[in-house]
């Protein structure tokens, strides 16, 4: 049975979510995720199998359950997103760096107003592919190795990571397209008389074949076959294993262009490159 204010969320909130993700029905049983105790408000699986967990909350920003629950989502058998609906008067009155933490982790708001519409904050994300600013700070300092970044090269990290917290499918191609930037403005500086219709994998390839450029033929050999295999996930997963293994792919891929544009970078400069981009 539900509190009479959390009947209130839904009776407003569930059309919008109906609409939004072109459902037919919301389940109201026990969600169908093997070894998850974990028994949400409502539950749905979008088209793209994705597996939303809706929390009604009336009183507080996020229930108890969420955040004693989020360790067990990370590790179900697929990807799980969190959806919370809670009413205007209590999203409005919670401090903004609790509500922007919680959005960080990845938790998605629905928040109804007083005359009983219903205002999307976000829709939240897979929380297996999400990567925290924290996160992304610390991989970051990591792979760059104690070499400052020139400002430019920072930017399009940055960048890259931005597009990745909205979408990130679009973050992956972002930080991918700046490792093969960073290999191609490499292959122009150090051999400017080679081919320029040539592939990236040909660009690195003739760099690693180069006597004079031995020492940085681990990075350049990692820049190539990220590049080419950026695009490994492109097919639709037709299984609850092949969904799980896609949001957590999407993370791994992520900070991987993260490490090789910053590898790529620092063989430019121990080549007497420019790594500029």
């Amino acid at each position: 049975m539900f509190a009479e204010g959390e009947r209130t969320l839904l009776d407003v909130a569930l059309p919008v979510i109906r609409k939004h993700f072109a459902l037919r029905g919301i389940p109201d049983g026990p969600p169908d995720v093997p070894g998850l105790n974990w028994n949400p408000t409502r539950w749905f699986r979008t088209r793209e199998g994705i597996t939303y967990f809706v929390e009604a909350s009336p009183d507080i920003l996020v229930p108890q359950i969420v955040d004693l629950s989020h360790g067990q989502a990370l590790q179900a058998s697929e990807p799980i997103s969190v959806l919370i609906v809670c009413s205007e008067q209590t999203y409005s009155s919670a401090q903004l760096r609790h509500k922007e933490q919680k959005k960080e982790q990845g938790y998605g708001f629905l928040v109804v107003d007083a005359s009983s519409k219903a205002v999307v904050d976000n829709w939240g994300k897979p929380l297996i592919q999400v990567i925290s600013n924290a996160e992304f700070e610390t991989h970051l300092q990591a792979a760059r190795n104690n070499v400052r970044l020139p400002q430019s090269l920072r930017g399009q990290l940055n960048h890259a990571y931005d597009r990745y917290r909205d979408d990130s499918v679009s973050g992956v191609k972002a930080i991918s397209e700046v490792v093969e930037a960073l290999g191609v403005r490499l292959h122009e500086d150090l051999l400017p008389a080679a081919n320029v219709r040539q592939s990236f994998a040909s660009r690195m390839n003739d760099l690693m074949d180069d006597s004079r450029f031995r020492s940085q033929r681990a990075a350049l050999a990692g820049a190539r076959n990220y590049v080419d295999t950026r695009n490994t996930a492109a097919h639709a997963p037709r299984n609850r294993s092949q969904r799980y293994q896609r949001a957590q792919l999407a993370k791994v891929n992520f900070l991987n262009g993260v490490r090789h544009a910053c590898e790529t970078f620092r063989a430019a400069k121990a080549l007497g490159a420019s790594g500029s981009i």
